[in-house]
């Protein structure tokens, strides 16, 4: 890293907050799906180096954008905290865009040292949003970090209840978790595994389903490239197909709960859930169980998220019941 890279990266963060975070991270999806297409000629390497270089890699270019946004929500620009694809540069307000370029440098500098603490146990990239949307928490909403449960969250049960706002209306009840996030981990394996088939695409297997769902993001589809990449890493360091889907299933139930602590009663600032469930979930698939020896005990980790599925089920079966013991008292 030097002075060059700052200074693309402090361009990057600015160009970002301008088109908003998620659309800058719509961007990356886009141009890492043309390096996949690409792969094998010059064109591919030009797209890798943008997607994951300075101009577009995500904690760099969405987080920037988002801890703009943030900015200003606190300066009382605007009030759409969570709406990451508001393009910034529409409140006229200048000192948000720069805002964005500093915290694309602060996150070019936590990227480069985590990468070379941190890579070998888990994805860094969501490590480094993760830590740059915690800064600008610190910065610009310090308080509540769990927020404020409301009278009618607490009437249903409180944040944890299956009625009770969670990561996503499809997927609030165990049985929807476990279902959807076994849907989309199945996708991601099997394409992984169709990839890995080929020579010249092995390379980018891992990175496929991630990249494809970043991308559809602009279609209104819900942020699933935590469970693809969860997935895919999961594979890669176990060997076996079906404990990546178990991955991506734990990757979902993880985002959940992380989203009922952090994000659906936030007051100011914003944790991104899904970053954050990439970043616990891969410590723990990647960095962790491989020293552990699980994964050489065959279905041992799938066991292991089955047992996760039924304490969640059965939390959420304890939370209805006191729902419905206050409305009858």
């Amino acid at each position: 890293m030097d002075l060059l890279t700052l200074a693309i990266s402090f361009f990057a963060g600015c160009f970002a907050a301008c088109i908003g975070g998620g659309a800058a991270f719509v961007l990356h999806g886009l141009i890492g799906l043309v390096g996949v297409a690409a792969l094998g000629s010059a064109d591919a390497t030009l797209a890798f180096g943008i997607s994951f270089g300075p101009l577009l890699v995500p904690f760099c270019s969405y987080a920037a954008g988002v801890a703009a946004l943030q900015y200003a929500c606190r300066r009382g620009y605007t009030t759409e905290r969570t709406n990451s694809m508001m393009p910034l540069i529409s409140l006229g307000k200048y000192d948000v865009i720069i805002v964005g370029g500093l915290f694309a440098v602060i996150g070019q500098l936590v990227g480069t040292v985590s990468s070379s603490l941190l890579g070998q146990y888990m994805d860094t990239g969501s490590f480094s949003v993760l830590t740059v949307l915690v800064i600008a928490k610190l910065v610009f909403a310090p308080k509540e970090w769990l927020g404020v449960v409301s009278d009618e969250v607490k009437a249903v049960g409180g944040r944890f209840s299956p009625k009770a706002p969670g990561w996503g209306p499809f997927a609030t009840i165990a049985a929807g978790k476990l279902v959807l996030g076994a849907i989309v981990a199945a996708f991601s394996a099997f394409m992984y595994q169709t990839m890995m088939a080929s020579e010249a695409l092995s390379a980018v297997a891992m990175y496929a389903g991630y990249f494809l769902f970043a991308f559809v993001l602009f279609l209104g589809i819900p942020p699933f490239f935590n469970i693809a990449l969860v997935t895919t890493m999961t594979i890669a360091a176990s060997g076996s197909i079906i404990c990546g889907i178990a991955g991506g299933v734990l990757t979902l139930f993880i985002c959940d709960l992380l989203s009922r602590l952090f994000s659906c009663h936030a007051t100011g600032g914003y944790i991104d859930c899904v970053a954050a469930s990439i970043c616990t979930t891969s410590l723990i698939t990647y960095g962790l169980l491989p020293m552990t020896g699980i994964y050489n005990v065959e279905f041992l980790f799938p066991i292991v998220v089955a047992l996760v599925v039924l304490v969640a089920y059965f939390v959420e079966k304890k939370h209805d019941v006191k729902a419905i013991s206050a409305l009858e008292v």
